[in-house]
């Protein structure tokens, strides 16, 4: 089985459900190809967690592996660096090569300058 992608999703419990200790974080969810995984982690002093070890082993983490960290609502969202670089390149194949992004953020900025 081939895993195209490896995230790492820490979700943190909504404030209907029932009230956690501090620090913990409700649920891990693998992103890739396999079943998803639960664990419980618990944020150290210093702001660290620790990823479990059958977690790293299923997403192929190993020491010293960069992991690129992002907020979306009330979750941690942890990836792979190249990872998170393949799912722009993605996003970004989809723009037809007559568009330029760049001119229409320059553009936007322009009026945005001339409105102020």
């Amino acid at each position: 089985m081939a895993v195209t992608s490896h995230k790492l999703t820490l979700e943190r419990p909504s404030p209907q459900s029932t009230p956690s200790p501090p620090g913990h974080l409700a649920r891990i969810v693998n992103m890739c190809h396999a079943p998803a995984m639960d664990a419980t982690l618990v944020l150290g002093q210093q702001g660290r967690l620790v990823i479990p070890a059958e977690v790293r082993t299923a997403l192929g983490l190993a020491p010293g592996d960069r992991l690129h960290l992002h907020v979306s609502g009330q979750r941690l969202v942890l990836e792979r660096q190249q990872d998170a670089a393949a799912e722009l390149r993605g996003l970004a194949a989809r723009v037809p090569r007559s568009r330029s992004l760049v001119e229409e953020l320059l553009a936007e900025r322009r009026m945005a300058a001339a409105s102020e």
